[in-house]
């Protein structure tokens, strides 16, 4: 589970450099986190995996405007980590993540499904919370790659940090508390 744990945080500090170069690199800055941080992602045929970063053409006057708001911009914290069996992916690993934004910290922002692929862990699923909801445990939405809708229960979980959203501790809480009783 270490190694997921690895690759997960691995992951988050690129997705950080990129959408820091989204409100303050040139685009060729831009292209290259862009880059590292699709390295970590496989799309199945039909399922796309790709960075939810970018930009519109900016001047540099413009993009010199939008580096003033790069302090909305937070590094991710991975929260929690659970492997579930998969059918079609032996071993199909979940990463609960925060949000992107300082506010969101606390919260849960980002579901990500990792698989092993030709030889490597690789990010095949995104999903996010539904915003709104209050439901325990809570409701995601398909956002990228594949979409699940049979994932076991989890043979193992590994707690990182607890979020501080309610509902969503009280799902952290869950799945560690089921991943013990099995």
């Amino acid at each position: 589970m270490s190694e997921v744990v690895e690759f997960l945080s691995a992951y988050l500090d690129a997705e950080f450099e990129e959408a820091r170069a989204v409100r303050q690199g040139s685009d060729a800055v831009l292209r290259r986190r862009t880059e590292a941080s699709e390295e970590f992602m496989y799309s199945v045929p039909g399922c796309i995996m790709a960075s939810v970063y970018g930009r519109p053409p900016m001047t540099e006057s413009q993009l010199e405007e939008y580096a003033l708001t790069v302090d909305q911009v937070a590094h991710r914290k991975l929260f929690l980590v659970s492997e579930h069996r998969h059918r079609n992916w032996a071993s199909l690993f979940a990463g609960y993540i925060s949000g992107d934004s300082p506010l969101s910290l606390g919260a849960y922002g980002l579901l990500l499904y990792c698989a092993e692929v030709e030889g490597g862990l690789k990010i095949i699923s995104s999903y996010y919370p539904e915003p709104l909801s209050v439901e325990v445990p809570t409701v995601w939405r398909h956002a990228g790659g594949v979409e699940f809708d049979d994932v076991d229960s989890a043979v193992r979980v590994q707690a990182i940090e607890a979020p501080k959203r309610p509902e969503h501790l009280r799902d952290w809480d869950m799945r560690r508390e089921l991943a013990a009783e099995s």
